[in-house]
């Protein structure tokens, strides 16, 4: 690895972020992570990387310490009314960073699999894509980074995240042991596309490796399980014993607003490019394959 080599990460306390953060730590970066709280630098100094406080509703707040990055990593995500609006201002303050006849920084965006909507079987990076309403506005901002002059950019689609504290999948667990209900959106027959979050963490890796720009990569394992499939280990590994509760995304959407829409997607996506470009396995097998790790892992 190069000398001094230096890397950027937004949300470098949360669950993809932070893991991102000790992947490059991991392979000799200096690693600076953006951070909102002062309570949690702790964290991130324990696993040796340089917390920056800052927030992305005010960019000038961490732009500093972006600019004196080779890699710039954003995992960042906000979920109010305004994430569209925030995401957009610090893409367009990181695309903005001119690289003045120096070598361009790698800029990686942080998007999403719900960008594909229902993929009627397994679709590639060249999809048509039809987005849930929640991600409508993703697509444009990930343009602005594809387009950018000023940095190289690549934009990565993950899957839905499992492992360790977990993400959604862990939702399911905290219901079958401490509410005792198990709820699912739509009839379960629909696919999830799927990734543990240290095959995604060396995914970033993988991508910085390549030196490659201008590119769209799946960030998928190989499982595809059904939702039915992924309930119905949980109930088994949890002793769960009552009813798993099936909504339509119209009563979902009462209940959790348009993140319903996502949940009942059915989703297969091709990481076939990533293999290929990235030289990239996924190491986890799925979520189904070793649910009882991952329940260990939440309790």
């Amino acid at each position: 690895m190069e000398d001094n080599l230096r890397v950027f990460v937004t949300g470098a306390t949360g669950y993809i972020g932070f893991n991102v953060a000790k992947k490059f730590r991991q392979n000799g970066f200096k690693v600076f992570g953006l951070t909102r709280s002062t309570n949690k630098t702790e964290k991130l100094y324990k696993d040796e990387i340089v917390p920056v406080i800052g927030n992305m509703s005010d960019p000038e707040s961490f732009l500093p310490a972006a600019k004196e990055c080779d890699v710039i990593i954003h995992v960042a995500a906000d979920y109010s009314q305004k994430s569209a609006e925030l995401d957009k201002n610090v893409v367009n303050s990181i695309t903005g960073i001119k690289h003045d006849g120096l070598e361009k920084k790698t800029f990686i965006y942080t998007s999403g699999c719900w960008v594909y909507g229902n993929t009627d079987g397994t679709a590639d990076e060249n999809a048509i894509l039809k987005p849930a309403k929640k991600v409508e506005w993703r697509h444009a901002v990930e343009e602005i980074v594809i387009n950018s002059e000023n940095v190289n950019g690549v934009v990565i689609r993950p899957g839905c995240v499992y492992g360790k504290e977990g993400s959604l999948t862990n939702i399911w667990f905290n219901e079958a042991v401490n509410e005792n209900k198990l709820n699912v959106i739509g009839n379960g027959e629909n696919h999830w596309a799927m990734i543990h979050v240290d095959d995604l963490a060396g995914f970033y890796f993988k991508v910085f490796l390549s030196k490659c720009a201008k590119e769209y990569f799946n960030a998928v394992d190989d499982s595809h399980p059904t939702v039915n499939e992924m309930v119905d280990a949980i109930a088994k590994v949890t002793n769960y014993r009552g009813t798993i509760n099936h909504s339509s995304v119209e009563e979902g959407e009462n209940m959790m607003g348009l993140l319903a829409e996502p949940l009942a997607f059915d989703q297969q996506l091709d990481n076939g490019k990533a293999k290929d470009k990235l030289n990239w396995q996924p190491k986890f097998k799925g979520f189904v394959e070793d649910v009882e790790t991952y329940f260990n892992s939440w309790k």
